[in-house]
């Protein structure tokens, strides 16, 4: 299922490192570490979902891939809680795992686990957002194919081609913190002009960290 209009590149195997086939500017705010090629695999807090529930809502789904150590999984639940609270709660995960079908040492597993409270006040004048979010990505790296592989035959595979890096790895993370809210003034009914015009003070503060490592 696509989720973007325009299609990425990438290593060859799902959650793999990408970039875009089309030329798309990136947007920035503040210092930017410049390493954007994980960005389709992860949630950042900025991008976190909230629900306007009456019951609780759970959302599940599993795919397998080829073999069944390849897998994806998403899950989201979300609740209401006493006094204005939502709470939801999301994991996903990208798993690249198998061994038969694609080439040695480019095995990859994406994690994302992300945590959202949604708080109103008691007049609904005041609505506050808080987002945390881990992203994290791990990933052999093989250098590349060394000989070209034939995959002629019965018992063709790609698993025994030869590749340039044996225990190479890459762990990608990226955690963040949001908190976005608003206080609304006016917008009360008056007898003679009606509805008074509202208007709607809003402050967002932005925490975040990243860590690579490469061994």
């Amino acid at each position: 299922m696509r989720q973007r209009s325009l299609d990425y590149m990438h290593l060859g195997n799902l959650g793999s490192a990408h970039q875009p086939i089309v030329f798309e500017t990136t947007w920035r705010r503040g210092f930017d570490v410049g390493l954007h090629q994980f960005d389709l695999y992860m949630t950042p807090a900025t991008q976190r979902r909230f629900y306007r529930l009456q019951k609780a809502f759970t959302n599940v789904s599993f795919m397998v891939g080829s073999e069944q150590a390849d897998s994806y999984l998403t899950s989201t639940f979300s609740r209401n809680f006493a006094k204005g609270l939502n709470f939801t709660i999301d994991y996903d995960r990208l798993s690249q795992l198998g061994t038969e079908n694609q080439y040695p040492n480019q095995n990859t597993r994406n994690t994302t686990f992300s945590l959202g409270f949604w708080l109103k006040g008691k007049a609904q004048r005041y609505q506050g957002f808080l987002a945390i979010s881990r992203n994290t990505v791990e990933h052999e790296d093989n250098g590349g194919i060394e000989v070209e592989p034939n995959l002629e035959g019965q018992n063709a595979t790609t698993s025994a081609t030869d590749v340039f890096l044996n225990n190479a790895q890459t762990r990608y993370q990226h955690q963040d913190l949001a908190y976005t809210h608003y206080f609304q003034l006016g917008g009360k009914p008056d007898s003679i002009k009606g509805i008074t015009r509202a208007y709607t003070l809003s402050h967002q503060l932005l925490l975040g960290g990243l860590s690579v490592q490469v061994f």
